[in-house]
């Protein structure tokens, strides 16, 4: 028995197969890549986080200890703050090695380093009663353990073995850190007062 208005049965053409991969592929290049900058931004804003804290804990530890007394009597200088931001700094016969340039773990935040490069009076000594810091520090996203500026380097390649020897105290290596996203520099100025002032 023959039907007259039998219907033919078409499939997709080449041509409109390739469309639709064409598509698709394209769809999914755009939202795999939105993906990947959310990963990237995540780590971006957790490593900004961590150091951020990293950064206030210890500065809020110099904070602290900046009206202490040393050993000759009378408050510590800022300067003794510079390194591990403990005071007092280890004199400079006895000061290890690759000391300007070292690296300090900070044990509440497992994989974090740091170290503070500058710590001055902005008052000179003027005012005995207040102590006012000028901060300078350079904060690590998490990571492996470092040790030092040269052990960074050797990992991460940022500058050649001349530009390295010629690297001024590790001021041209941390400016690469902080510009590739390795590291953080925070600044800070600290104030600080004995309470009977304000009364």
């Amino acid at each position: 028995m023959v039907y007259p208005h039998a219907m033919t049965r078409r499939g997709f053409t080449l041509v409109e197969l390739l469309v639709a991969t064409a598509v698709f592929v394209i769809g999914f290049a755009a939202v795999f890549s939105l993906f990947l900058s959310g990963m990237r931004f995540r780590k971006l804003a957790d490593d900004t986080t961590l150091t951020a804290t990293l950064a206030a804990s210890v500065l809020t530890e110099i904070y602290l200890d900046s009206s202490a007394t040393a050993v000759a009597g009378g408050p510590v200088a800022p300067s003794e703050y510079s390194g591990d931001g403990q005071a007092p700094l280890v004199a400079a016969t006895e000061a290890p090695s690759g000391m300007a340039t070292k690296m300090f773990a900070y044990p509440a935040i497992p994989g974090a380093f740091y170290r503070v490069d500058n710590c001055t009076d902005l008052l000179n000594g003027q005012d005995p009663f207040t102590t006012a810091i000028n901060a300078d520090m350079l904060t690590l996203c998490p990571g492996a353990k470092v040790d030092d500026y040269s052990d960074l380097n050797r990992r991460l390649r940022l500058l050649t073995t001349a530009q390295a020897s010629t690297a001024t105290a590790g001021t041209d290596f941390e400016d690469q850190l902080v510009q590739h996203g390795v590291a953080l520099r925070y600044k800070a100025v600290l104030i600080r007062q004995p309470h009977w002032l304000f009364k």
